[in-house]
């Protein structure tokens, strides 16, 4: 599978990014007490015993967020800095952040302006588009990525294909990722199937 990197960087620089709910209305009449409770917060934190959509969605949406601080900051230094490169690491494994961070460096090579990001970027948003198969030591998952607070051209790309693994906490000393887990490929292959089930072998 193709990086995350070489999906979205390349591709913003040589040609565009190739690729929430609203809350319901509060009443405004005064009704009858509710019995029913807040729902409480996923914690991101914690390997569930069952690992559902709306837990991995909670886990892609804090991934993102480290991932957008990172897209930042390179942006705004229009270079790879070691801050950058630290954000990138805990969130990735060490082979997939070097494999980030080279693509990284070529897009500035090509590009030392960035200039299929926007100015600002924000984050991109990766939502569940199929559960292929969880455990607690392996996930593996097709998801949605919205590129359009982040690239000037965010046409849709194809589905990713991402495979999460249980976070090494020696990745992440500053405790910059506050989920429990870690990238250890993310992509999609060039024909647009589905590729083999890594979890399988765990």
């Amino acid at each position: 599978m193709r990086g995350l990197a070489a999906i979205v960087m390349a591709s913003l620089v040589v040609a565009g990014c190739r690729a929430s709910e609203g809350s319901p209305p509060e009443a405004t009449v005064p009704t009858a007490p509710s019995t029913s409770s807040t729902t409480a917060p996923i914690d991101v934190s914690v390997i569930p015993p069952v690992i559902d959509e709306p837990y991995l969605n909670a886990v892609l949406a804090a991934l993102d967020e480290v991932d957008g601080e990172a897209t930042r900051l390179i942006y705004r230094q229009k270079k790879l800095t070691p801050e950058a490169v630290d954000l990138l690491n805990a969130i990735y494994s060490d082979d997939q952040t070097d494999r980030q961070a080279n693509i990284w460096l070529q897009s500035l090579v090509e590009d030392p302006e960035l200039s299929g990001i926007l100015p600002d970027p924000g984050v991109r948003r990766s939502q569940v588009d199929t559960l292929i198969s969880a455990s607690q030591v392996c996930v593996f998952v097709r998801v949605r990525r919205d590129y359009s607070k982040v690239a000037v051209d965010s046409t849709p790309g194809p589905l990713e294909y991402l495979v999460l693994r249980p976070l090494d906490r020696s990745n992440d000393p500053n405790g910059r990722n506050r989920t429990a887990w870690m990238i250890t490929a993310d992509g999609y292959r060039d024909d647009e199937a589905e590729p083999s089930d890594p979890c399988r072998r765990t």
